[in-house]
């Protein structure tokens, strides 16, 4: 498999403190690939300096698809191909479900004003966006205002409005965070299914241990802003690095346990 992203001594500091410290990895194109480490290991601020949103790396190379994209603006960043989701999710109280999504879909899709000016078909990006909130299983929803939208219609919208981008890469922050046991579920085939159907590359961060480790091909830990282990769950989940790291050598035992179930 192609490289897709590499990222290369990727670090981030916000005066004295070291959020990422030279973080270096690659990620092969096809695969999905999971995020795990405590709180405050770095995780969202990775998201962050790939994206350039909503700041660049201080230091290091971010590459996709063989170019350094780290010098870029978000928007450019998202026209190259990649797009993500949030931790906390965000909307257009305003805007009905469709709408929503359109705005992901015209923003993805034209490079530029002059492209917004001469280019725009409502059609086709209306038609995207109905297909993107198809896929999610929001369709039905498509006229509704979503300022009174459930956690998960959130969840769902962000992904849609993403995915309505048409990227090659997908950054999901905690999608299932503060959902139900069925809703997780939910959400699990839905990434399987967009990854499989749309064959996109997907990082997902996450905190609950066996959705990412059987979500996840391959699955990199971090902790105070560095790497502590990268490769297949199975071998991630007995590193005895990552154990002690990410949940403390108390839970060592229950770590196992869960991962018995993978």
């Amino acid at each position: 498999m192609e490289t897709l992203l590499e990222c290369k001594e990727v670090s981030k500091y916000f005066g004295d403190f070291v959020a990422l410290d030279k973080v270096s990895f690659s990620l092969p194109e096809g695969i999905t690939f999971g995020i795990a480490g405590p709180n405050g290991a770095g995780k969202t601020t990775l998201f962050n300096v790939i994206t350039c949103n909503p700041y660049p790396p201080s230091s290091g190379k971010v590459i996709f698809n063989g170019k350094e994209i780290q010098k870029l603006k978000p928007y450019e960043i998202v026209h190259k191909g990649i797009v993500r989701t949030f931790q906390i999710p965000v909307r257009f109280r305003g805007l009905t479900f469709i709408k929503s999504v359109m705005v992901g879909s015209v923003y993805g899709n034209l490079a530029n004003l002059k492209q917004n000016i001469f280019n725009y078909n409502r059609d086709k990006f209306e038609k995207n966006a109905l297909e993107a909130l198809e896929l999610v299983g929001l369709v039905n929803k498509k006229d509704e205002f979503t300022v009174h939208a459930s956690l998960y219609d959130l969840k769902l919208l962000m992904i849609a409005s993403a995915i309505a981008t048409k990227p090659k890469l997908l950054l999901l922050d905690e999608p299932v965070s503060g959902l139900t046991d069925h809703e997780i579920k939910l959400m699990w085939d839905l990434i399987l299914k967009i990854h499989k159907e749309l064959d996109i590359t997907i990082i997902i961060i996450e905190h609950i241990l066996k959705f990412l480790m059987n979500v996840s091909d391959e699955v990199m830990i971090l902790n105070s802003g560095q790497v502590i282990c990268k490769g297949r769950p199975e071998e991630v989940a007995k590193n005895p690095e990552a154990i002690k790291c990410y949940l403390g050598e108390e839970s060592k035992e229950i770590f196992k346990s869960e991962m018995d179930k993978v």
